[in-house]
């Protein structure tokens, strides 16, 4: 901003002090030199005129008159004079032009007539000289005052918050304040120029020139933003903003302008959109993990969602063999994508196993690079891509690792903890898809076993049903052969042996006959385990016909009978009312003939017998049982109680075939029944079964 100009009185004063009359007349100190100037020009040319001729031809007499060399002499001294003075005149002339140039610069400092000399005052040198001194101590002054002035804008510029430069008309730096030197590192000397230039980030170098550039060639206002490097070497985002200067002749004089750190502006905002554009990513994958199936098609639109809304500049899948061995690239999108597609690379033994994806598949976990530089993969593979940050996630499929989703940006540092973060949700989401498709997978091949067992099935199940039809013919076979091949020399047996009784009974020795007895004894004993595979045999072949059988009357029957054969027995007999149950009515009758029997057996040998029927829950299922309080036995042989002819008492103790229980338990396990029982030795046995 330039000062008012100061209001002039009525007695005006010229440059140099001097008092003048407002009205008067304005002599200038170039005018008054041009004067003598010419005066002294118009002298020098008469003077050589004179010498050169008009002078020799009147005073030719006059040397006549000296008559030889003393004439001659005084000739020549009077050229020499002329020279001399004609010397002093030049010498005065160029004073006189180097004082106008003098006039002509003070003429510019003081922006106005340096001279007001009165009308028809003198010229004096000493007045000028007065007058010379004067303008040079104020322009010392001026001179002092200025470079007060610049002091004052360096500490200001020095204590700004902001990096403050200045530039020439050219666009070169001329000056850097304080705070640069100490941001940057670098001295005002390394600067200066397109010194400055060097502490640009290497990517934003070119741009921030030609846009600088630009400006200066506009004469233009600019704002340009870019890395600069700190001291410390990391680079920080900066806004550079210059204002060009003017002269007051519109000239274009240089530029002076500011730097602001915007960089944690500038990180936010990035931190922001990258986070928006891989919210927006997630969202689309998602949407693709739901609707897609095929693992290779659900690759493939994962990789092409993260390049068109994720921001990412390239994204491959890969997936490991079987062996875990190479890993195999399935899916990619982006810049050079079909360099990735088919390729492997062998997880150990490649030629770049320091390569990311391969070092996150050897440490099971995820990988993070701020610069491609780390990448030996990805240089190995596009030397010219020149990605930036790399990131890598290991896909999962059972809780194992399968293979990875890599991606690249063309940022530095782009991957930081949030969007990391984010991306292992992605692959954490395309894990379990995986993992649904390999459960899909699985119950589509089982779906096909299935089909496959279910055919062969019904071809296996129709042949064993012809061989159990055989078998079964050849069971009705043996039945018949049992029940009368084997039965009629057993008659025969018993027969005879009752013959020699009523024959020879009289002649007979008592030992004689005590053999004769024991045959017959086992003669029906042979009988009876006739009978008893009779009815194994028809237990398994009878059909199954249910209905609904009032269990307890049944007891009650079968009880009576019992006591009717034997009438002295004294027993306590308990029949909880209303146990019905869906079975068989036939086998039914055997099941229980069978139980209250053991139970009217075993009790025998007790004063008082008693016998128990009833419902109760055994693991949590209905089940009836039929408890006495009879011999019991030991429960480390339990696993002989159902077996066909084993017994745990001797024939002496309790007599029987020991088919009963078989009996039951097979009759049990037609009705889809359990079948249980629980003793001690002497203490009574409970058997538990179930008939629906």
């Amino acid at each position: 901003m330039s000062a008012a100009p100061a209001t002039t009185s009525t007695l005006e004063h010229d440059a140099l002090g001097l008092p003048a009359p407002a009205r008067s007349r304005r002599f200038g100190l170039r005018p008054s030199l041009a004067f003598v100037e010419s005066l002294i020009v118009a002298c020098m040319g008469g003077l050589v005129l004179l010498l050169a001729g008009g002078w020799w031809s009147d005073a030719a007499p006059w040397f006549d008159a000296w008559n030889g060399a003393p004439g001659l002499f005084w000739f020549a001294a009077s050229q020499v004079v002329l020279v001399v003075v004609l010397i002093t005149l030049a010498l005065v002339l160029y004073s006189i032009r180097a004082l106008r140039s003098l006039a002509q610069s003070l003429t510019r400092m003081t922006e106005g007539e340096l001279l007001r000399i009165p009308a028809g005052g003198p010229l004096e040198v000493a007045h000028i000289a007065d007058r010379l001194s004067g303008i040079l101590s104020q322009r010392a002054q001026t001179q002092a005052a200025l470079g007060e002035s610049e002091a004052r804008f360096r500490a200001l510029a020095d204590a700004a918050p902001t990096l403050i430069w200045m530039a020439n008309a050219d666009g070169n730096c001329s000056y850097v304040n304080l705070p640069w030197v100490r941001f940057t590192g670098r001295s005002a000397e390394q600067s200066v120029g397109l010194g400055w230039l060097s502490a640009v980030h290497p990517d934003d170098r070119a741009r921030t020139l030609a846009a600088h550039r630009a400006a200066v060639r506009r004469k233009s206002t600019f704002r340009i933003r870019f890395r600069l490097r700190r001291e410390d070497g990391a680079y920080r985002w900066v806004l550079n903003q210059g204002v060009p200067r003017h002269g007051s002749d519109g000239e274009l004089l240089g530029y002076v302008g500011s730097g602001i750190d915007i960089h944690d502006r500038v990180v936010n905002d990035q931190r922001i959109r990258r986070l928006t554009t891989v919210y927006a990513a997630m969202t689309q994958a998602n949407e693709t993990i739901a609707r897609v199936r095929d693992p290779d098609e659900l690759l493939r639109g994962v990789c092409g969602i993260a390049v068109r809304h994720g921001g990412i500049a390239t994204a491959w899948c890969g997936l490991l063999n079987e062996d875990g061995t190479a890993l195999h690239a399935v899916a990619a999108a982006g810049r050079d994508a079909q360099l990735y597609l088919g390729s492997a690379f062998a997880v150990e033994t490649g030629r770049n196993p320091g390569a990311p994806s391969l070092v996150a598949v050897r440490e099971q976990r995820h990988y993070v690079g701020s610069d491609r530089s780390g990448d030996v993969l990805g240089a190995a593979l596009t030397p010219a891509a020149l990605w930036r940050s790399t990131a890598v996630l290991p896909l999962y499929r059972e809780g194992k690792i399968v293979g990875v989703l890599t991606v690249y940006a063309d940022e530095a540092d782009y991957f930081d903890d949030e969007l990391t973060g984010l991306l292992l949700l992605l692959a954490g989401d395309l894990s379990l898809a995986l993992d649904a498709a390999a459960s899909a997978e699985k119950q589509r091949s089982a779906e096909i076993a299935l089909r496959e067992l279910n055919a062969t099935l019904e071809h296996r199940i129709s042949e064993r049903t012809i061989e159990l039809e055989l078998a079964n013919r050849e069971l009705e076979a043996f039945s018949y052969s049992v029940s009368h091949d084997l039965r009629a020399p057993l008659r025969s047996i018993h027969g005879f042996a009752d013959l020699l009784l009523l024959e020879h009974g009289d002649t007979l020795t008592e030992g004689v006959r005590a053999y004769i007895d024991r045959v017959k004894g086992a003669s029906q004993r042979m009988s009876r385990l006739i009978n008893d595979l009779l009815d194994l045999s028809r237990v398994s072949r009878a059909p199954l016909r249910r209905s609904r059988v009032d269990l307890s009357a049944l007891c009650d029957e079968l009880l009576r009978e019992l006591r009717d054969a034997a009438p002295e027995r004294n027993a306590v007999v308990a029949i909880a009312p209303g146990l019905v149950a869906n079975a068989d009515p036939g086998l039914a009758r055997i099941v229980l003939g069978n139980l209250l029997g053991n139970a009217w057996k075993f009790s025998a040998r007790r004063d008082v017998a008693s016998i128990e029927i009833g419902q109760a829950l055994r693991d949590g299922l209905p089940m009836y049982y039929v408890r006495d309080n009879g011999a019991g036995f030991d429960m480390t042989h339990a696993d002989q109680l159902f077996a066909p002819f084993q017994r745990l008492h001797s024939e002496r103790e309790f007599p029987g075939d020991g088919i009963g229980l078989a009996l039951v338990q097979r009759i049990v396990h037609r009705h889809d029944g359990f079948v249980a029982a629980e003793s001690a030795p002497d203490q009574g046995t409970t058997i538990y079964f179930s008939l629906d």
